[in-house]
């Protein structure tokens, strides 16, 4: 029956009206209004659909160049055509990648959600590009020695001694998203005893994922949160990066990183300037795993999928 339709004048017609842009709208419309959810019956997190609105942006440029995207054209020519232009467009491979990504999620939500057919549609063949990147964590150590620093040298001292204090917090207690710590002002905070010690804990709906999180509060970042009676408020993405990086080179953190391939470098920075926000939560998430905490606890603590 489903070859017999494939083949019909009116799934000819009802592929002539498919249109990825307005489905994406349409299904960012439902998503936010709870309308469609995972099979689980979990809602669609806020960063997935900021993703999807920000992937319709690329598909509306890649669309203007290339022509309108049909069911029966989704195959391996389309999936070279959008590496093409996604090159030319200047994006690098680990962005290429979860562009791809994104777009093959999609396709499954239309599937699931739509009932519509991708015939020519092989999802094997449509390969994440990526490419190695330099990256570094704090150990538990260098996190102390970071914590301890004196800043009050540098220009806009306050400020950035609170960025650094957040960024140790972050890193000793779950590894939040910079989506997240900047909500956390909001988060619940509530007192748990265990083997007869009084401790805090927090708990919230990442942004990204709607997935909870349950994270304890150590000692140490508990002086930190009391140290600004939980009030974590921070200046921008941007400006949080740009003081972590002079704040890390203060602290002399300025090895050398190199990537080699086959004894060529073909990547390399000093440490300090890799420092962002992000690398709090690489910092839990490492740290964790060497002190020999489960896999699924340290994905459960720290939200990841």
């Amino acid at each position: 029956i489903l070859k017999n339709y494939y083949k019909s004048p009116q799934a000819q017609k009802d592929r002539n009206k498919f249109c990825i842009i307005s489905l994406l709208e349409d299904f960012d419309t439902k998503a936010t209004e709870k309308r469609f959810k995972h099979s689980d019956g979990k809602s669609y997190g806020k960063g997935t659909l900021v993703a999807y609105r920000n992937l319709k942006a690329h598909l509306i440029a890649f669309e203007d160049e290339n022509g309108k995207i049909k069911p029966q054209n989704v195959d391996y020519n389309l999936y070279q055509d959008l590496l093409f232009h996604f090159n030319e467009a200047g994006h690098n491979l680990n962005t290429q990648g979860k562009m791809i990504k994104n777009i093959k999620a999609f396709l499954a939500k239309l599937n699931t959600h739509y009932n519509i057919e991708f015939k020519n549609y092989k999802k094997k063949l449509w390969i994440q590009p990526k490419e190695k990147s330099l990256s570094t964590y704090f150990t538990k150590a260098e996190l102390y020695k970071l914590l301890e620093a004196d800043l009050s040298e540098l220009d806009n001292s306050k400020t950035k001694e609170r960025v650094r204090d957040i960024f140790v917090f972050n890193a000793l207690t779950c590894g939040m998203r910079i989506s997240d710590l900047k909500r956390f002002n909001d988060f619940e905070i509530s007192k748990e005893k265990q083997d007869d010690e009084v401790y805090n804990v927090f708990t919230f709906n990442q942004y990204k994922t709607g997935g909870e999180v349950y994270a304890p509060i150590s000692s140490l970042a508990q002086k930190i949160y009391d140290k600004y009676n939980g009030d974590f408020t921070l200046p921008t993405e941007q400006k949080c990066n740009e003081y972590l990086k002079e704040i890390a080179e203060h602290c002399g953190f300025t090895k050398l990183i190199q990537i080699k391939e086959k004894g060529k470098v073909v990547k390399e920075a000093i440490r300090f300037e890799l420092i962002t926000n992000h690398t709090a939560r690489r910092s839990f998430c490492t740290n964790a795993y060497q002190d020999g905490l489960d896999t699924m606890l340290i994905m459960a603590i720290s939200g990841h999928d």
